[in-house]
């Protein structure tokens, strides 16, 4: 008997612990997390970001082959592998938040896609919050929700068998850590793709909204019409809109419907000679913005310099050129104009007939120049030089002279003989 009230207050010790720590493991819960673009999870597999978020599903991404989707509840929706479906659950699972322990979900008439089924397989889908209990990946010890999901085939009308063979269902257990806020393990039974834990936490801190802008350079001197602007932006919170001005005037204006992380820059820029600024802003999703300028200078043309008449191997200057020989006139065929020695004064010397001498034949006047002696003529002719040495002749008719006609016909009766004239200027007796 004295054992018997000992026994009962150890039992009731007992079930009051279990209640308790039952009552402890019930309390705890956990409110749904938000998450922004840009944010990153460090996987095992590699580096996942949030590179697009709708109302519904966050879209995580290590490259074009490797992508995880959560639904906003954090229900896995879709994981590619490779570029291989491993999971996708058509409708998406719906996650009851705040999350405790004994919560679950069923749908009755999901779809399931695998690597195994890629076409689906009509499945039962159930989800249930199991435990809240310690977990140890490579980023450390968390306290977490255990979250286990059970697909269970239930056949398909269509098939003749009614039936698949091998596996008829598939498990995957999911760690959720308040503390991380977000998910650190996942493990999948008969789905390898599944399997990932966190190797660090980065604190959930999106990436800062930067712009790098490698052409042009600043203060660039061109000499085209246009330059060719490229750069990157990368923004933790997306990049939702970005536009670029040159001298005020705006040339570029885009805005992302599915705001990108990371954004390559690649337009052209028209320029005006000389200064020219560029200016390009970029706003996320958060709102922030930031600008980035530069300077180009377009420069004027120049007229292309005249060709070089020393070629340019040729350091050393030339040597002089001589100046070219001089040229000698040719002399001229043309007679130079001889100048005439000065004539002797034309001399008539009449030796013979005597001055008033009476005879009854002709005469014969001797006339004579610098030696030269006149051949007997009629008495008519007297021969000279003419001014320059020419031989001239005058014949010098008889006339009387300008005297009285009695004195004419005196001289004519006696014969005498007068001086006259020739044309010359020359004067000439006559016998």
């Amino acid at each position: 008997m004295r054992r018997g009230p000992t026994a009962l207050a150890f039992c009731i010790s007992l079930v009051w612990c279990a209640a308790a720590e039952t009552g402890f493991a019930q309390k705890q819960s956990a409110e749904r997390p938000s998450y922004e673009v840009g944010m990153r999870w460090l996987l095992n597999d590699g580096a996942y970001d949030l590179i697009r978020s709708t109302s519904d599903v966050y879209f995580f991404a290590a490259g074009p082959t490797r992508k995880i989707q959560l639904t906003r509840d954090l229900g896995l929706y879709q994981v590619v592998k490779d570029g291989n479906v491993d999971w996708q659950m058509d409708p998406p699972p719906s996650i009851k938040w705040p999350l405790e322990v004994g919560k679950f979900g069923t749908l009755f008439n999901a779809v399931m896609h695998s690597r195994e089924f890629p076409s689906g397989l009509p499945v039962r889908f159930t989800w249930e919050v199991k435990a809240y209990e310690s977990v140890q990946v490579p980023a450390g010890v968390y306290q977490a929700f255990r979250i286990v999901y059970l697909a269970e085939y239930i056949g398909d009308p269509l098939r003749r068998s009614g039936g698949i063979p091998g596996r008829q269902y598939w498990n995957v257990v999911m760690w959720y850590a308040p503390e991380a806020r977000q998910i650190v393990k996942a493990e999948g039974a008969g789905l390898r793709g599944l399997d990932f834990q966190l190797v660090a936490a980065e604190g959930g801190t999106p990436a800062p909204l930067q712009v790098l802008l490698n052409d042009p350079k600043d203060q660039a001197h061109v000499s085209g019409a246009q330059t060719q602007v490229g750069g990157k932006i990368t923004a933790g919170a997306g990049v939702a809109r970005v536009s670029a001005t040159i001298n005020g005037s705006e040339i570029h204006a885009r805005a992302e419907r599915s705001p990108p992380p990371e954004l390559a820059l690649s337009f052209s820029v028209p320029l005006r000679e000389g200064k020219n600024v560029l200016l390009v802003t970029v706003t996320d999703t958060k709102g922030q913005t930031k600008q980035e300028a530069r300077v180009i200078f377009r420069d004027r043309p120049s007229s292309p310099p005249a060709p070089s008449a020393v070629p340019p191997a040729m350091s050393a200057a030339p040597p002089a050129t001589p100046p070219p020989p001089s040229v000698t006139p040719a002399p001229s065929t043309a007679t130079p104009a001889t100048v005439p020695p000065a004539a002797a004064a034309l001399q008539v010397a009449i030796s013979s007939p005597r001055d008033q001498a009476r005879e009854h034949r002709a005469g014969r006047a001797r006339v004579e120049r610098q030696g030269h002696t006149a051949g007997p003529r009629d008495g008519q002719r007297c021969r000279g030089l003419a001014p320059g040495g020419a031989r001239a002749s005058a014949d010098v008719p008889r006339e009387p002279p300008p005297q009285a006609a009695g004195r004419a016909e005196h001289h004519r009766g006696h014969g005498h003989r007068r001086r006259r004239s020739n044309p010359a200027g020359r004067s000439c007796r006559f016998l």
